[in-house]
């Protein structure tokens, strides 16, 4: 079965909705907000909404906003070689001074499964569209 963005996207009149997709999509933008509020303490951050855009718009604004790493996105729309996806947080980072992001998937999830190991490999490109994300490292 397709994923959510998929459908979205490619043939939004196959989405089925219910009461527990919804219920899910709640938690999701609760947990969204506490994460924004810890990787964006000051508000900096710009938001974009692909869902009241526009993919196509949201895909555009992010594309504008890639080109300059100065403050924190969240939903970024991300595209190249066939495939695209959205970004839960892209950070502005440096990697021996280069400059770049961070991806940040956020889940809610109470504990980790293996599918989500999967997703968060698949939705962190190294390279989309010459947008440069660097690898994670632990931090310290």
């Amino acid at each position: 079965m397709p994923e959510a963005p998929f459908l979205e996207i490619h043939k939004p009149e196959l989405r089925e909705d219910s009461k527990a997709t919804d219920a899910r999509v709640k938690v999701g933008h609760a947990v969204g907000n506490i994460a924004k509020r810890f990787f964006d303490p000051h508000g900096t951050g710009i938001e974009i909404n692909p869902h009241s855009d526009g993919f196509a718009s949201a895909f555009a604004q992010s594309a504008e906003l890639l080109a300059n790493p100065d403050r924190p996105i969240f939903e970024a729309g991300l595209q190249g070689g066939g495939a695209l996806t959205i970004a839960d947080i892209l950070l502005p980072a440096t990697n021996g001074g280069d400059a770049g992001w961070k991806m940040i998937e956020v889940k809610s999830l109470a504990r980790i499964k293996n599918y989500s190991i999967s997703l968060l490999v698949r939705e962190a490109p190294r390279d989309l569209t010459g947008l440069t994300v660097f690898s994670p490292r632990p931090e310290g």
